[in-house]
């Protein structure tokens, strides 16, 4: 065995051949490159074990005793709780600033140091006394504090004095407490401060039997499990391997206790290999693997925790009042299994993550990573905190105990978050979200109208067994994207066993109700730009069968024309749009979104006389009353058309007649014929097998007093029987140019009663419902030029223009 002493380099330029067993030790380094195909961690001592047994050791003592003499090795490395002493000093100046309106509560937060090995130093304590009686993310408290010597993480408890339990492990020193609420389970403060931390030394005498020689003598006396430590050993690996090397791990489970930075050419798994992290000084995100500036090729590796659990029978990771919210900070701290930063440019295949809070993060600042036959999981699969963009990923199962991935809000390269990227062939889902949005820099979200949603093409992507939602983004976000394929969704059960049982994956009960669960397959903020045809492969999105569901998709604005009809628009809610977007590339879509409120807050005027009115209408063998009621409801794009509460009248024929007709007259007393067409439309309804018949009718000529032509120029019989239907068409304008409109005229069955409301007359094609003949509008109307006015004229034919000065003055002038 080769072993340089401290502070020595030896540089390997010769060929090796060695099986797995160690040949190098001592404290010195190894570095190459060696003249070798593949470097082996366990020829610098790993063990690739996790077994532990109980051992004892005396103070100042080198000599460990076992119950079992397992496989622990001479020049593997051990570690030992509890037996150094801490070497962080206590946190200075703990500070603390009520962000927001302060108040009367109080307070207690206690922050601690850990050191390298876990050791916890003496505290820092402080009691606010101005804090909010509600702790928001707007109405928060800021911690801070000076850095400590030799501390590796920091970790903060409070709230109440005497009875402070972990809130967070941070590496800043600084952290903003949001109000997440104090976990019963969460670890307390440990009785005596400062406690010690590990003891890792290699083992040089004794391998396998039950007495082993170390390689230094323990500070303190324990007597308590042991367990294998392979992290300075692949570190020397690496270190021997430089950035053109391979690193090949054989078959094993290995256990990994700091952040390994990785700079190698390749990193690879022959056989089953399992990387198993569990930090001694643990805080927010700590990877086990972090890859910085380099273009390593990963390849049959498993990252996983040997400490972290996450299960959604157990759902104390993720805090209830900042979870309607979509607040990063409901979550509890955790580790990640792959970090990458910096700009490299890895790529990955057949890589796994499990047992973590995030199996890979994207933290880099050139994005262009690739992910080949990766099963990628943990509480969150993949967590995109810094959106660099072009992000590949084929062939992929992409899922999480929460969701398969997250994106965020953080301000990078001139965007706020986001995710940007190319998924092929992609299995996401069984778990309550695919892709979901986090606020994670709460005071960025609060400062700007918009951050960045998704930037992706979805190409035969499955969103599988969904507990609550495929996708779930921030109302502020933006997106647009491709889905070529379908969406492949299936719903999960709305509600589970206790504990689940099979595909159960809806939220708890503390996170959400059950009633509330699955109101929507997708949520959008403003989407543009995107095509979402019908899925050709998997389908398209639907509506959950759950209690609580409200359709498929919930877009907040649609900003320009994008083909959606993936998202099974009919069961779809689109709060607002942009006056020219439209939903759709088909002409039935395209004429119906012309006809919703909601689309069109400004709508033109109706040419007839008040139809909302019964006393607007010349009857014939009947009577007309507003219903109070449907006789059966109506459908959904019924109230998105004619808005929440609309007018239905309610036509009675009386026994007998001969004839039913209603008759309503044009606004104006003539309305001549011009070149530009008019549109008619209404919703009607009887349960009579007999046909209704709409008119638009033409009743003589400009200048003539009598009525000399009665031609319709406009007819078509409908067929209800039993549901609404709806009437629609256009006049094709006569080639008289003389001719005059003067009423709409409806047949009606004899034997039944017909119900029918949005009788609507408009110049050009068919527009939103009005039951006014001047222009209306549902909202506001603003002039966006300054100095514009409005422009009115009198009963005599002159012009006035109104305007407003920078006092709120209304003056009025003529206009030539």
């Amino acid at each position: 065995m080769l072993e340089p002493d401290p502070g020595t380099t030896v540089s390997m330029f010769s060929q090796i051949s060695a099986g797995l067993y160690p040949i190098f030790g001592g404290e010195g380094q190894i570095v190459g490159p060696m003249d070798v195909p593949e470097i082996y961690p366990q020829w610098f001592g790993a063990s690739g074990s996790r077994n532990s047994v109980i051992g004892a050791i005396g103070k100042n003592a080198n000599l460990l005793k076992l119950q079992n003499k397992l496989d622990f090795r001479n020049g593997e490395y051990v570690s030992i709780p509890d037996t150094a002493p801490c070497r962080a000093a206590a946190p200075a100046k703990l500070q603390a600033a009520v962000k927001g309106p302060a108040g009367k509560a109080v307070y207690n937060y206690i922050v601690v140091a850990l050191d390298d090995t876990g050791g916890i130093s003496a505290p820092a304590t402080i009691a606010v006394n101005n804090a909010p009686a509600a702790i928001t993310p707007s109405n928060a408290v800021v911690l801070t504090w000076s850095p400590a010597a030799n501390a590796a993480a920091y970790a903060v408890y409070g709230r109440t004095a005497g009875s402070a339990r972990l809130l967070a492990r941070v590496q800043q020193t600084t952290w903003t407490d949001r109000g997440a609420g104090v976990r019963s389970d969460a670890p307390a403060v440990p009785a005596q401060l400062p406690a010690p931390g590990s003891f890792v030394a290699r083992i040089v005498g004794g391998g396998g039997t039950t007495e082993l020689t170390l390689s230094a003598s323990a500070p303190l006396a324990v007597n308590k499990f042991i367990e294998h430590d392979d992290t300075l050993p692949i570190k020397r690996a690496l270190t021997a391997a430089g950035t053109t090397g391979k690193l090949v791990f054989a078959p094993g489970n290995y256990p990994i206790w700091d952040t390994i930075g990785v700079q190698t050419a390749a990193l690879a798994g022959n056989g089953s290999v399992n990387l198993l992290f569990k930090p001694y000084a643990p805080y927010d995100l700590k990877p086990c693997l972090e890859i910085l500036n380099a273009n390593t090729v990963f390849s049959g590796i498993n990252v996983g925790s040997g400490r972290e659990t996450y299960s959604l029978n157990a759902p104390t990771w993720a805090d209830p009042a900042l979870f309607g919210g979509q607040y990063y900070d409901m979550f509890v701290t955790g580790s990640c299994g792959i970090r990458i930063v910096g700009s490299g440019r890895p790529s990955f295949h057949e890589v796994r993550t499990s047992s973590l809070k995030v199996g890979v993060l994207l933290d880099n600042d050139v994005g262009h990573l690739y992910f080949y036959n990766c099963m990628l999981s943990g509480l969150v699969g993949v967590y995109c905190s810094r959106n660099t963009g072009d992000y590949y990923f084929e062939s992929c199962d992409i899922t999480g105990v929460f969701c398969g991935l997250m994106l965020g809000v953080k301000s990078v390269s001139n965007h706020s978050g986001g995710f940007g990227a190319q998924l092929h062939r992609v299995h996401m889902g069984f778990s309550p979200f695919s892709i979901y949005q986090v606020i994670d820099d709460a005071d960025l979200y609060a400062s700007v109208n918009s951050v960045s949603g998704l930037s992706c093409i979805f190409n035969t992507v499955q969103h599988e067994q969904i507990g609550e939602a495929a996708i779930k983004l921030l109302p502020k976000s933006e997106s647009n994207m491709i889905v070529t394929g379908g969406f492949g969704l299936s719903w999960s059960s709305y509600q589970y066993a206790t504990p689940r049982q099979g595909w159960q994956f809806a939220l708890p009960d503390s996170l959400l109700p059950a009633a509330q669960r699955q109101q929507y397959a997708v949520w959008l903020g403003t989407l543009g730009n995107s095509d979402i045809p019908r899925g050709s492969v998997t389908g398209n999105l639907f509506a959950s069968a759950a209690p609580g569901a409200l359709g498929a998709a919930r877009i907040e604005k649609l900003a320009t024309t994008s083909d959606l009809e993936g998202l099974s628009l009919d069961a779809s809610l689109i709060v607002s749009k942009e006056p020219f977007a439209e939903l759709s590339l088909n002409p039935a879509t395209l004429l119906r979104d012309r006809t919703l409120r909601a689309f069109n807050p400004v709508v033109r005027g109706n040419l007839l006389q008040n139809p909302e009115s019964p006393a607007s209408y010349k009857l014939v063998g009947g009577t007309l009353n507003a219903s109070a009621n449907a006789p059966v409801p109506v459908p959904g794009v019924f109230r998105e058309e004619l808005g929440p509460m609309p007018v239905i009248l309610q036509f009675t024929p009386a026994p007998n007649a001969a004839l039913c007709q209603l008759q309503i007259n044009l606004a104006v007393a003539s309305y001549p014929s011009s070149s530009i067409p008019l549109s008619l439309s209404l919703w009607v309804y009887s349960a009579s097998q007999s046909g209704i018949n709409v008119r638009l009718n033409a009743t003589g000529s400009v200048g003539t007093a009598a009525a000399v032509d009665k031609r319709a120029y406009y007819s078509q019989t409908v067929y209800p029987r039993g549901s609404w239907s709806k009437i629609t068409g256009i006049d094709n304008t006569p080639t008289d140019q003389s001719v005059v409109y003067s009423f709409v005229s409806l047949e009606l069955p004899r034997d039944r009663p017909t119900y029918f409301a949005g009788l609507m007359l408009s110049e050009g094609p068919l527009a939103a419902f009005s039951p006014r003949y001047h222009i209306a509008a549902d909202d506001d109307v603003e002039l966006v030029r300054p100095g514009d006015g409005l422009v009115l004229t009198s009963p005599g034919g002159n012009r006035f223009r109104l305007t407003v000065n920078d006092q709120g003055q209304i003056s009025i002038s003529p206009v030539n």
